[in-house]
């Protein structure tokens, strides 16, 4: 770890130093006011090239994607009036290095399981228990953007993100967001239909450095990455980790972000479920199901109802699949 983190500056591994509860506390208070938080250089120079490396590397087998978004990530519906945010569309073009695909010794892999970090993470979100991202392929993929690439405004569906920006771009690539533009219940549609018009209303613009961590909660505020210019690719890390244990993403949206190399098939692949076992299932209530998983070493967590249960991945055949989903059903 001392390889990778800058750990006199930044101690997390000594949860009691005085810098790393100062640290705790400043991306707290900035979390809590603008929902956005930015740790210098807090990945050494030396790990920073490894991983840049390790990404220019893996550039020839990269899948990208180009694709139409509006800022839900929803389909257009002609039944809203032509100039609703939900009818917004923009292409969204960029390129991901999969989890599965990275270096058996990556030193990405090594962030993203690293205790210290989580456990500084869990406290800075003020959470009583943070959990590794368990999807094989998106646990802790490099974000790729090239010449002309654009991640359009957009909110995210999870509570928070992590990021490492390993290598900037030439021009461009700034990470733009408004800060809590909707609230639970309050979409604030017209304030999101001006951003999308071109408003610069309340926007930040936040020029990272390679190096730098950002944390960002993204469900309520409206975000972008500006389009890339030059040829010098824009590459992030993004090492994930979610509330629940053993979360993965839905199919769907694997194969809308990462590509159809995450489509599987009968005939060309096994499938991927999102429960280990039979036996790992139990209904608890009807609030959702109770899962014994080793990363909570056997003591039942129970999921709510909308929330996908899964647990580290098995492989099984579509009927498999077919017959556990019938079995989950029944027991629920």
């Amino acid at each position: 770890m001392e390889n990778i983190f800058d750990l006199e500056r930044y101690p997390i591994a000594d949860s009691n130093h005085p810098l790393t509860v100062d640290l705790i506390n400043k991306t707290k208070e900035e979390l809590e006011s603008i929902g956005c938080a930015v740790i210098p250089g807090f990945i050494k120079p030396q790990s920073l090239l490894r991983m840049n490396a390790e990404a220019e590397k893996k550039l020839g087998g990269i899948h990208w994607t180009s694709d139409q978004n509006n800022p839900y990530f929803t389909k257009d519906d002609p039944e809203l009036p032509e100039d609703h945010p939900k009818r917004f569309f923009e292409e969204r073009k960029s390129g991901y290095i999969t989890s599965d695909n990275l270096d058996p010794d990556s030193d990405l892999h090594t962030i993203f399981q690293s205790l210290e970090l989580r456990e500084f993470l869990r406290r800075v979100l003020g959470l009583e228990q943070l959990f590794c991202f368990a999807d094989p392929i998106a646990k802790h993929p490099y974000s790729i953007m090239k010449e002309g690439h654009y991640f359009p405004w957009h909110f995210d569906g999870n509570e928070f993100t992590v990021s490492i920006l390993i290598q900037e771009a030439e021009e461009g690539g700034l990470f733009e967001f408004v800060p809590d533009i909707r609230k639970p219940g309050d979409e604030n549609l017209e304030s999101v239909k001006s951003i999308l018009k071109g408003s610069r209303d309340r926007v930040r613009s936040l020029k990272l450095r390679p190096g730098d961590m950002q944390l960002f909660k993204g469900r309520y505020s409206l975000h972008r990455v500006t389009r890339v210019r030059g040829k010098i690719n824009r590459i992030i890390a993004l090492p994930s980790y979610t509330l629940h244990p053993g979360m993965m993403n839905r199919p769907e949206h694997s194969i809308q972000v990462m590509g159809n190399r995450c489509r599987f098939s009968t005939n060309e692949r096994m499938y991927v479920l999102t429960i280990l076992s039979i036996d790992q299932v139990v209904c608890s209530n009807t609030k959702g199901f109770c899962l014994k998983t080793p990363e909570v070493a056997s003591k039942e967590t129970t999921i709510p109802r909308k929330v996908t249960p899964a647990i580290p991945i098995a492989l099984l055949s579509h009927a498999g699949c077919q017959r556990l989903s019938k079995i989950c059903q029944d027991r629920v």
